[in-house]
């Protein structure tokens, strides 16, 4: 049954792809017939359109490059189209980031590697590239950990990232928010302390739970920074007396969360009144107390979102990912792969009607020039100058209108190598389909093979089946008859030692004897086996001393005073 169960899934499966497929290309062929004219013409200008928007952004953005070989510039096409392949942004968006990365200080190498990672940036916080390159860029130099070799910089803004885009889960500011406090002085005030970004923008996501966001909670972190550095400095004994270390013993100042721990320790149980002459002499200006009280109570939480931030590796990535459903990413790379194959077909073949085109523009300068020519020929009065210089000009002209048709001539030749390229990579998608259409009508007729088959298997296998039925039937038979012929040769062993028990010394049965077995066969119900019995000699035999012992039993019935033998 096993066997059986199986091989009807396989058929049942195997009939479900066939049929889908039937209906699959039957929906395509639809499709194309009903919107492939419409659309023809609109998909090939657009088509055309962002290729042309592709390789005008590539050209724009590798102006500005130095040291771009043909190697980069191949990467570099690719890379900003694998981009488009992956987020939501064009191959176009992506070319264009180049311009911005280069415009920021990054060399060729160092944008070919940056370009996927703002792209991810850009999603995750969902701006356009040019305001993610602008924010994760800024704030990297700001934080000063842009440097020259490429691995390492693509490392720390990979880190920078993932903390500005892991600080906008965890608390009240967006992406945005946070890399503009970097980049308001914030940034460069951790850089001059010796402080990393995940300190520094735990104390900016405290600031954003209280309201303080963007530029005014970098300008804000500056001053907290700022005077703390001098006041500690100032006045060193007030600061030792109030029980609040701002620098280690090494010099440095230490983490924010243990400064203002010591803070809230010296203000703890004291009114408002009491912090603000407290904070005063301490040597802190009316400005930045607000800016630490906002601080005040918040050590904990600066420890905690200081942790969380260091923990933030691959958080850009995630959000990123997260931004698409899933129609959107398969819209998504389904744009960009036919951008990728159009930009092989069509980038050559505009590039020659470029040449055409400025050929045409040239012709039609040269037929202008020459009507400019002839006209003043007309208005002159009949010098035989004027005609002179008017046969001249139309001899340059005729010159100038050779060169242009050879010229036209040697483009047009160019075009046809073109189109026959174009004709050879269409010959050769059209093979690759015939090859996947033969595959389809391969996998049909096996499909309707294996079904064939499947039926000559299923009827094999109820016959099998019929036959162990069959044999289960038939052993259970020979049980039966076995065990009838066991209890048939007891009874004719009880018979025969029975027989022998009424016979007397000298083995000849008596008159009684007689009658009492003629009795007992008359009141046994044993029935005689008949038919396909295999114990046919012991029944015959029974039956044979049955006749003989009736026969007995009429000789009694004739002669009652018979004497015993």
């Amino acid at each position: 049954m096993l066997i059986a169960n199986l091989v009807i899934g396989m058929s049942a499966n195997t009939t479900r792809l066939q049929k889908g497929m039937t209906r699959s290309q039957r929906l395509v062929k639809g499709l194309v017939r009903g919107l492939g004219a419409v659309l023809a013409v609109q998909g090939f200008i657009k088509i055309a359109k962002d290729t042309e928007a592709f390789n005008s952004a590539m050209t724009k953005s590798l102006s500005i490059m130095s040291g771009v070989n043909e190697k980069i510039r191949r990467d570099m096409k690719a890379t900003a189209q694998d981009v488009a392949f992956n987020t939501q942004f064009s191959a176009a968006q992506a070319a264009e980031s180049y311009f911005f990365l280069a415009s920021a200080g990054l060399s060729a190498e160092q944008s070919l590697a940056a370009l996927p990672r703002v792209a991810e940036f850009a999603q995750a916080g969902n701006f356009d590239m040019a305001l993610a390159t602008d924010l994760l860029t800024d704030a990297q130099s700001a934080l000063g950990l842009t440097v020259d070799d490429t691995a390492e910089n693509m490392e720390n803004m990979t880190r920078v990232s993932d903390v500005l885009a892991k600080a906008n889960t965890q608390a009240n500011a967006t992406i945005q928010q946070f890399s503009e406090a970097l980049t308001q002085k914030a940034g460069v005030a951790l850089r001059n302390l010796g402080k990393d970004i995940e300190e520094g923008v735990a104390v900016l996501a405290v600031f954003a739970d209280q309201g303080l966001k963007g530029a005014e909670a970098g300008t804000a972190l500056n001053i907290v920074f700022r005077d703390l550095e001098q006041s500690a400095t100032k006045n060193a004994g007030a600061f030792d007396a109030a029980g609040v270390a701002v620098f280690d013993a090494q010099g440095e100042m230490r983490n924010m969360a243990d400064i203002v721990e010591d803070l809230e320790g010296a203000l703890a149980g004291a009114s408002d009144e009491q912090r603000t002459l407290t904070l005063a002499a301490l040597g802190f200006p009316a400005k930045s107390q607000a800016f630490i009280k906002a601080l005040l109570g918040s050590s904990d939480a600066i420890r905690d979102y200081e942790a969380t931030l260091r923990d933030a590796a691959g958080t850009t990535k995630d959000i990123s990912d997260k931004m698409l459903t899933p129609w959107q990413k398969a819209m998504n790379k389904m744009g960009a792969a036919i951008g990728k194959l159009m930009d092989v077909f069509l980038a050559p073949l505009i590039n020659v009607l470029a040449e055409v085109i400025g050929w045409i523009a040239d012709f039609i300068k040269f037929i202008a020039d020459a009507a400019a020519k002839v006209r003043d020929f007309l208005f002159a009065t009949g010098d035989s100058a004027a005609i002179d210089k008017a046969t001249d000009a139309m001899n340059e002209n005729k010159k100038a209108t050779q060169e242009w048709g050879d010229a036209l001539s040697d483009t047009t030749g160019e075009i046809e190598k073109e189109v026959s390229a174009v004709d050879k990579m269409i010959a050769a998608l059209n093979e690759e389909r015939d090859k996947f259409g033969l595959s389809s009508r391969e996998l049909s007729i096996r499909s309707a093979r294996l079904a064939e088959a499947t039926e000559e298997e299923l009827a094999m296998i109820r016959g099998i089946h019929n036959e162990i039925e069959a044999l289960k039937l038939a052993e259970e038979q020979t049980k039966k008859n076995s065990e009838r012929l066991r209890e048939q040769a007891e009874e004719a062993r009880e018979f025969a030692s029975a027989f022998r028990s009424l016979t007397g010394p000298s083995g000849q049965l008596t008159a009684g004897g007689a009658l009492t077995v003629v009795h007992q066969i008359q009141r046994s119900t044993m029935p005689v086996p008949r038919g396909r019995d295999t114990g046919k000699q012991t029944v015959a035999e029974l039956e044979r001393q049955t006749r003989l012992l009736r026969n007995i039993e009429r000789q009694i019935q004739q002669r009652p005073q018979v004497a015993v033998l």
